[in-house]
């Protein structure tokens, strides 16, 4: 048999053999979809393809790498088009920039740069802070960009709403960014779009020149990177698409699991292959998993198995709050280390990343060590910014956000005043910014410190324009070099200057690589994209030896023998922000299916070990105490164990074939406090003779004069009081019934 099919199961042989024609590979978590999507382009490679004739796209660069590696190690592949969505948009920008109206050294706008650019426009136009502030018109302007919208379209959209300075605004940013030169992360997929779309010439030579395309993760593409490639595939498209619904956990930005669900309409006579045999978790973890999933109802029915031996069970562990979870967890984890487990092989993952403190706090107290994998803070780090900045504007003139930073790294004395003075000289002369600073103080009219500070900042320039173009990484030292910016490090940041310069040492070693890539890919252009779009998982380092923390969302695609996920509670998996409740009752299960699914991805990454826990705690999103996760209930059965570390009595979890109850979070009573808190459906009768009187039951729909229609959620009697929890449209209110004018809705009505 080919070496390249081997070693593959008949359903993976099927996907990587297939000829010309849609293709959809719906895979399951540790399916082998990374070797099947590798081994695809190889075959390719090995049918005759060129490598110039096959554009493969992933999510990460991280991903990306990892593609390009191995298929190199497979066949030869020199000049195979690997790249994230925005960076295959980048580069379709670039290549045809005259067409796009773009620069051909344009900057991508980070959300710093945005920001910092919103806040120049809110200024400029005289709009308070109390209106609107620069975080919320970056958001509003990247939903408006996400539905097409220009902003001639955004302001017939917003006429007579309630915040018209928003779309003057947007106005405004996108006439600051054509100046400066600059396209902002949504303007790739759109302006990519819109390129595609409307020039046939460009998209006819994309056509011509892609024979085979291939994009992972298909599940998390949003409306415009399904627009992108059905447009590069064309009428008669020779589509790779790899995914599982049931990993979809992008909705919150945009992703639309309907391009997945949806595949064999909008192409038809798609062969679909299934992978469904997992090759990473023990079959307790995938079952737990399985159960969870086949709740959802937005999904393709996959029968997920292994061979895995049945391994530990699974644990679910209740907390008395957040101190006593982290420490919890932190002894596992030392228990753990002390059997000779790898620290590296061991993962924390949380819903948000606030629900990592108490973890952390533990662990330093155990002396354990660990990594928190932020990807986007180094390329964030104010160190690495500044250097990245003085490359920004010696690849675009135009870049005024660059040349702001410039002028304070190092800090030379030129102050707001000065930085004004040159971006006027600009725009008055119609001129890019950096040359408007080559002038020279005297030209602009800035005189005694800031003078001199705006001659050194030209001085430098004008000898780092001079070098010869080619190594960034020579470039980056010579910008260290001249700008003196290496000694300012430990004049400005003595506590922590090591650190920092350990930073600029990386990020210079991080040029060197880009240097080291095949033609086309390396390049000054290429490096700041890649600082621009770096995601989360670009940053982790599995070979570092220290327990990995992350979030749910950034731990899609990787693995780990034992996996630990913490604050499994109602109101944050799911979050708060998931659900909600209509006149008619029930909630919004498109939201709920998605945390449903991002509760399955941290599952399914687990290898042979899988916690997880609930902390009884105070909680921002319900205003009250926390509690466990209805999820905790649909993984119940063979192979999962439940243990209450609480110091009072919690509700128990529900058996599988008894109806599901929705625990909004509330904690029982200590037994020093007396009373009694009902939150089963219905109420057991020995329960109800204790509380005279008692109006409603738990799970009854009840309306309220202010409030409308809601559902009990919770009774509970202290002395001759009884207060009801009652989950409404617009939140969770308790009330007390002696004050509260509830009444029961007829069921049915």
């Amino acid at each position: 048999m080919d070496p390249l099919l081997e070693d593959l199961n008949e359903a993976q042989r099927v996907a990587v053999t297939h000829g010309e024609g849609p293709l959809l590979v719906v895979a399951g978590p540790g399916s082998g979809k990374t070797r099947v999507v590798s081994r695809r382009v190889a075959w390719l490679l090995r049918q005759g393809a060129r490598p110039s004739e096959v554009l493969a796209v992933t999510f990460t660069n991280k991903a990306a790498g990892e593609l390009r590696e191995r298929v190199a190690a497979l066949v030869p592949s020199a000049g195979l088009w690997v790249a994230t969505f925005h960076s295959a948009c980048a580069r379709i920008l670039r290549e045809n920039h005259a067409a796009a109206r773009l620069p051909p050294s344009f900057t991508i706008y980070d959300e710093e740069d945005r920001r910092r650019a919103a806040g120049r426009v809110l200024r400029e136009l005289g709009i308070p802070s109390e209106r609107m502030r620069s975080p919320a018109l970056v958001r509003r302007i990247s939903d408006w960009k996400a539905e097409g919208l220009d902003p001639a379209a955004a302001a017939r959209k917003e006429a007579g709403q309630a915040f018209p300075d928003a779309s003057r605004a947007y106005e405004r940013y996108e006439a600051l960014l054509a100046a400066e030169g600059a396209v902002d992360f949504d303007d790739l997929l759109l302006r990519a779009h819109r390129l595609l779309e409307g020039d046939a010439a460009v998209r006819g030579r994309y056509r011509d020149r892609l024979r085979w395309i291939l994009v992972d993760e298909y599940q998390d593409t949003n409306r415009l990177q399904f627009l992108i490639t059905a447009l590069l595939a064309g009428p008669a498209p020779n589509l790779c698409a790899t995914g599982d619904p049931d990993q979809s956990i992008y909705g919150w930005r945009g992703a639309d699991i309907g391009n997945i669900l949806g595949f064999e309409e909008r192409f038809p006579g798609a062969t679909v292959v299934r992978l469904e045999r997992n090759y990473r978790s023990t079959a307790r973890v995938l079952g737990a998993a399985g159960r969870l999933i086949a709740r959802n109802r937005l999904r393709h029915a996959k029968d997920l198995r292994t061979d895995a031996a049945a391994g530990p069970e699974v644990r679910v562990e209740i907390f008395d709050g957040a101190d006593e979870e982290g420490e919890g967890v932190a002894g596992a984890i030392r228990e753990a280390l002390d059997r000779g487990e790898a620290p590296n092989g061991m993962a924390v993952l949380y819903r948000v990343n606030a629900r990592s403190r108490g973890v952390e706090r533990a662990l330093v107290r155990r002396g354990i060590p660990y990594q928190v994998v932020r990807g986007v803070e180094f390329f964030q780090r104010a160190e690495v910014k500044d250097l990245v900045a003085w490359l920004r504007l010696l690849a675009n003139p135009r870049d005024g956000e660059a040349f702001a930073r410039v002028l304070e790294a190092p800090r030379r004395g030129a102050g707001p005043s000065a930085r004004d003075r040159v971006l006027a000289a600009a725009e008055s002369r119609g001129i890019p910014v950096r040359d408007a600073l080559l002038l020279g103080s005297d030209a602009i009219g800035v005189r005694g410190r800031g003078g001199a500070a705006l001659d050194e900042a030209a001085a430098a320039l004008r000898d780092l324009l001079a070098l010869p173009t080619g190594s960034v990484a020579d470039l980056l030292v010579a910008v260290l070099a001249r700008s003196g910016y290496e000694p300012w490090i430990s004049d400005h940041w003595p506590d922590d200057a090591e650190e920092r310069l350990e930073n600029v040492h990386e990020l210079v070693a991080a040029a060197r690589a880009r240097d080291a890539r095949p033609e086309g890919e390396g390049g000054l252009d290429g490096f700041l994209e890649e600082a621009a779009l770096v995601a989360d998982q670009d940053r982790y380092d599995p070979a570092v030896p220290r327990v990995t923390l992350m979030t749910l969302h950034a731990c899609k695609g990787l693995e780990f023998p034992s996996v630990f996920l913490v604050g499994v509670e109602e109101g944050v998996l799911p979050h708060a922000r998931s659900t909600r409740v209509p006149e008619a009752w029930g909630e919004d299960e498109a939201g709920v299916e998605e945390e449903r699914r991002l509760l399955f991805v941290g599952m399914t990454r687990a290898k042979r070990s899988l916690w997880l826990s609930a902390g009884i705690r105070a909680s921002g999103w319900t205003g009250g105490d926390s509690g466990p996760s209805r999820f905790l209930e649909e993984i119940a059965g063979p192979g999962v164990r439940r243990t209450s570390r609480v110091r009072f009595a919690a509700p128990p979890l529900p058996a599988p074939d008894e109806p599901r109850m929705r625990p909004f979070g509330r904690r029982a009573p200590r037994p020093d406090e007396g009373g009694a808190v009902f939150e089963a459906d219905p109420i057991p009768a020995e329960a109800v003779a204790r509380v005279e009187g008692l109006p409603f039951r738990v799970g009854q729909r009840v309306r309220h004069e202010r409030f409308g229609a809601g559902r009990v959620r919770r009774l509970e009697s202290h002395g001759g009081s009884v207060r009801a929890t009652v989950e409404f449209r617009s939140g969770v209110k308790t009330l007390d019934l002696d004050f509260a004018r509830l009444e029961p809705i007829r069921e049915g009505a």
